[in-house]
This record gives C-alpha cells, structure tokens and sequence, in this order.
C-alpha cells in the first residue's frame, strides 16, 4: 500500500487506541519497533512528545536528487530512485524537469573542490562532513545555460557515468592505487597518486564519460585546457591531502 494510502486509513481511525490497534494488526514488524522505541523512552524525547503520535514522521515527499552528508574518497551525487533519506543523506528539492541536467552538474569533477573546501575534517579516517549550510553554498551553474546541444552532451555522458560502478575520485582520474599488502609507505595507497604529473588525456582514457561530462561544464566556464588541467589537479591533490593527512593523526 502507498504511503499516502496508509496515512488516510490511519487518520480515518480516530483516537489513539484505534491508531495503535490499526498499526499492531497491519503492521506487526512496525508495532514491535515502536514498542521498542518506547522501551528506549523515545516518546518523551521534546520532538516525538510534540507529534500527535510520537512515532508519526509526518507525510514525506520523495527528493529528485539525493547527496551524501559523508564523502571518503568518492565525490558523486545521485538521482533519487523512490528512496526516503535519513540524516546521512540531503534532500535536494528542485522542478523534476531539471533534476538530470542538475546532476550532472554536481557529478562535474570540478565540484569536489567546493566540497573539500567547505566540508569539515574533524572525523575518522579522513571522511569529509559536509553540513547543510555548506552544501547550500556549493556554487552550481543553472541548466538553463545548456545549451540544446551542450543538454543532450551532458545527460549522455551522465546516463554512462550512471550505469557503472564509481571508483575512488583517484582512479576516475586515472592513477593507480597501491595494494600492496603490508606497506609501509607513508602515503599508502595513494603514493602513486602525483597531482603535478596528471595530464587530460590520462582523465580521458581512465574516464572517457566523466571526462565528457566535465568538458560539458568546462565548455560552460569557458576554461581553458590548462585551466581544466589545473582543476583536475586541484581535486586530486585535496582529495589525497585530506585522507593522508588523517593517516598521521
């Protein structure tokens, strides 16, 4: 049953009693976590004392586009596929008809850098903690820039980068990953990675769809190839920076 299905024949239930038996005969699996949630003392808590029924999350719409809140040494974001998001994954409310063109947008290699720049590095392993305040400031060229061509490049290569596994942002740019079992090099496993030595066409062998993509929005920029160079360069080395770093504290 939908949702918005479920909620109706909920409120057509009236009092509390006939919510609770409604939910325990249909729902048993749900009955028996909301008793251990109060098992926990989570009806007390001052949000869920608020609600009518404490456990009730209210109607929630399903988001276009989805955002992880932590990033290792993967920068992507996806297109929703009817999922609901908890508190490690952002809501990005947009028009529907502009939910593909966007993400590809923010799929560009060149949005790592705001990512890195703005996310916070306080936590284990290096993970990247991005908060909602410095998401909303991630600069994001408007799809109405696209051209009718530039559109059609951009969810092209979008669709591909779509239907494969993403590797480490690393290996998207073509370096090689040590594994090597029992290394002690201090920069393990990224001591092949070399910013300073990446060249374009080493992005467009290891990532012929993400490098078409990226030219869709270098295109946009008007950078140069040396500027998109110094991009790719950029992220690779904050990327690297951020988890070696962590290796040392």
């Amino acid at each position: 049953m939908p949702p918005e299905d479920v909620r109706k024949e909920i409120n057509n239930q009236g009092g509390s009693a006939s919510v609770w038996n409604y939910v325990r005969n249909r729902y048993p699996l749900a009955a028996e976590y909301i008793r251990w949630g109060e098992g926990q003392g989570y009806q007390n808590r001052r949000t869920c004392a608020s609600r009518t029924w404490w456990w009730d999350l209210g109607a929630q719409d399903l988001p276009p586009i989805v955002l992880n809140k932590g990033v290792n040494d993967r920068h992507f974001v996806t297109v929703n596929s009817q999922a609901f998001c908890d508190q490690q994954i952002y809501e990005v409310g947009v028009d529907p008809h502009i939910a593909q063109p966007l993400t590809g947008f923010l799929n560009w290699t060149g949005t790592a850098m705001f990512w890195e720049q703005y996310g916070r590095r306080n936590f284990g392993e290096g993970v990247l903690w991005i908060a909602v305040y410095e998401a909303n400031n991630i600069f994001v060229p408007k799809p109405v820039v696209l051209t009718n061509q530039g559109r059609k490049r951009l969810l092209s290569a979008f669709e591909r980068l779509a239907q494969r596994p993403l590797r480490s942002i690393f290996e998207e740019l073509g370096f090689e990953l040590c594994h090597k079992r029992r290394c002690n090099h201090p920069e393990h496993p990224y001591e092949y990675v070399k910013p300073e030595e990446l060249t374009l066409e080493q992005v467009k062998q290891a990532s012929p769809d993400r490098f078409e993509l990226d030219s869709v929005v270098f295109d946009v920029l008007g950078l140069t190839d040396e500027e998109r160079l110094e991009v790719y360069r950029a992220v690779a080395q904050l990327v690297k920076d951020r988890l070696v770093k962590a290796r040392s504290v």
